[in-house]
């Protein structure tokens, strides 16, 4: 499933969902609406430019690099590809290190 299509499902449940709970009531008393996923990825990317997008192969290979290497902590090489933290740790799991 691409990204794009992942995105689309989402915010149609979030629609949906939004309907079905009468969020005009709901605000009023108080519970938080949810927000679309558009309007979390957007915010995810002002954080961190490659948040949620594809890992190429060339980043693959620079990463693993740093990883076998030790040579940056994990908030440098969130940094450095422009991805969270999590998404490092994640990543060099993937490759064992």
């Amino acid at each position: 499933m691409s990204f794009g299509t992942t995105a689309t499902c989402i915010n149609s449940i979030i629609e949906n969902h939004e309907k079905s709970m009468n969020y005009p009531q709901a605000k009023d008393m108080g519970r938080i609406i949810p927000k679309k996923f558009s309007t979390i990825l957007e915010a995810q990317r002002a954080k961190h430019a490659n948040a949620y997008r594809p890992w190429t192969g060339e980043e693959d290979e620079e990463l693993e690099k740093f990883g076998i290497e030790k040579s940056k902590n994990i908030a440098e090489l969130a940094i450095i590809f422009g991805r969270n933290k999590g998404a490092i740790r994640s990543r060099l799991r993937k490759f064992g290190l």
